[in-house]
């Protein structure tokens, strides 16, 4: 199988000019699978992700069909909606070497209010009793503290493969497995829970090179910490995919773009939406230095957010999202718990 574009030339290239931000960032993960950059500083706080084995390879040619045209007016509209469903996730949290701040970006994806996220980003909620973890959704332009929410699903083969994430400076990562869903159980201040929320359905078609996708994030690489409390405002970019690459020999895994204002920290999370207003996909990685035009943005694909969720919870994700969030968050507890002892000594006592 022929190896990812241009590896060798992003490695280089990051390697040889690391820079480090001393403004808040999210958890997030590069462009596969080239070393993040890192910053130790307080409070910003970033970033390893899903190491893997697997290097995304191209898929075998031939196994895409022709793509129709849409314009940039009609990728809008749909964009539009998407970001009616967007979240920002922000948490705070005292690990045993500081305090950080964590932001970043999820998708409403049920109408009972289920989100999307990714696992480095999740993994927080698994510790929704603890006094040094705290975490709230934010919905809006700019973005205003609305939900709070709970842990109902986390990828167990990401924890598996990310136990010790929260203590390293840089990681590998390619996105495989880093897939979360947390459920909105109730309102903050003056916001009520809503009976029936905003949503983007989650695909089921096999995205193609060069289809018109739009992405949308909360993007923050640039802001302080008063900027993210009170000026975050959602990006909105539309493009092609480049290419599409597997995990493992010709499933559609992960999608790349071309650089743009969402790749940035804070965009992980964040919901790639196709002409149908299906979500297509959901950004996992990102190089972050350089001038927008050389960065590049990774998504895994819907497809593959499917089997992923499949292969570990044995029920399709359609089953799931179709229960209450009360069952689901229930149906996952024992497994979260037992999540949670796995990175519970890298988060400070009570």
């Amino acid at each position: 199988m022929k190896r990812v574009p241009q590896l060798s030339a992003l490695l280089v290239a990051l390697l040889g000019c690391l820079y480090i931000f001393s403004q808040p960032a999210e958890i997030t993960i590069t462009t596969i699978p080239v070393k993040l950059n890192t910053a130790a500083l307080v409070p910003a706080i970033t970033a390893g992700s899903a190491r893997s084995t697997s290097t995304p390879k191209n898929l075998p040619k031939g196994k895409l069909e022709a793509l129709k045209p849409i314009s940039d007016v009609e990728l809008s509209g749909v964009a539009s909606s998407l970001s009616a469903s967007l979240v920002n996730i922000l948490c705070t949290v005292r690990l045993k070497t500081g305090k950080r701040i964590v932001s970043g970006t999820g998708v409403i994806v049920s109408p009972r209010g289920m989100i999307l996220t990714n696992a480095h980003l999740g993994q927080f909620f698994l510790f929704k009793d603890s006094k040094a973890v705290s975490c709230q959704i934010r919905m809006g332009n700019p973005a205003v503290a609305t939900y709070k929410a709970e842990i109902a699903y986390l990828s167990p083969a990401w924890l598996d493969m990310n136990s010790d994430m929260l203590e390293k400076k840089s990681a590998l990562g390619t996105g495989e497995h880093d897939v979360a869903l947390i459920a909105v159980t109730d309102g903050l201040g003056q916001y009520v829970k809503p009976s029936v929320f905003p949503y983007v359905p989650i695909g089921d078609s096999i995205p193609k090179k060069k289809e018109r996708l739009a992405l949308v994030s909360y993007a923050a690489q640039y802001l302080t910490n008063d900027q993210i409390n009170t000026a975050l405002y959602r990006t909105v970019a539309l493009g092609a995919a480049r290419e599409v690459y597997t995990f493992s020999s010709s499933t559609p895994d992960i999608m790349t773009f071309a650089g743009s204002t969402i790749a940035q920290h804070g965009s992980s999370g964040g919901g790639v939406v196709n002409a149908k207003g299906q979500l297509a996909g959901m950004i996992v990685t990102s190089k972050t230095n350089g001038d927008f035009a050389s960065r590049i943005i990774g998504a895994i694909t819907a497809p593959y957010i499917r089997r992923e969720f499949q292969q570990q919870m044995e029920i399709s994700i359609d089953t799931y999202l179709a229960v209450s969030t009360t069952e689901a968050i229930s149906t996952f507890a024992n497994k979260a718990a037992s999540l949670r002892s796995k990175i519970a000594r890298y988060i400070a006592q009570n």
